[in-house]
């Protein structure tokens, strides 16, 4: 079992697994297309909800093309995509990237709760934002 423990802004410690199974990223009046989906669930299974990553690989890089959670206490507000990070970069051993945070950028575009999260992430010294390809970048060297 893959486990991460998380400290949110708070200072609360929380407790997950995780898992990733290849998946699909569903696309309106186009083809679907391969991805992997990263699940994580609190390992107290009396709590419920869960958090989803979905990357894709985009040349030598691994794109985040979607980040999910159920509307759950368990999920919301534990700095998950923060320590997933690492895992992900571990996983791929790749560098990873955010997708654009411009709406109508090769029809991808970030939420502005995403974009927040990034901003928190780019303050922490966690991630870069590469202006020219208006990306985040989370690379471990």
């Amino acid at each position: 079992m893959n486990k991460l423990k998380t400290i949110n802004d708070d200072n609360l410690e929380s407790d997950f697994y995780w898992f990733v199974v290849e998946g699909e990223l569903l696309q309106a009046n186009a083809p679907n297309l391969k991805a992997d989906d990263f699940t994580i669930k609190p390992i107290d299974n009396t709590k419920e909800g869960s958090y989803t990553i979905q990357t894709q690989f985009i040349g030598n890089e691994v794109k985040v093309v979607n980040q999910s959670r159920t509307n759950h206490e368990a999920v919301t507000g534990k700095a998950i995509f923060e320590y997933m990070l690492p895992k992900l970069y571990d996983h791929y051993n790749k560098t990873i990237i955010s997708s654009s945070r411009k709406k109508g950028v090769k029809d991808e575009y970030m939420v502005d709760n995403v974009k927040d999260n990034y901003e928190k992430l780019k303050d922490k010294g966690l991630v870069k934002y590469d202006e020219s390809r208006d990306i985040y970048i989370y690379n471990e060297t």
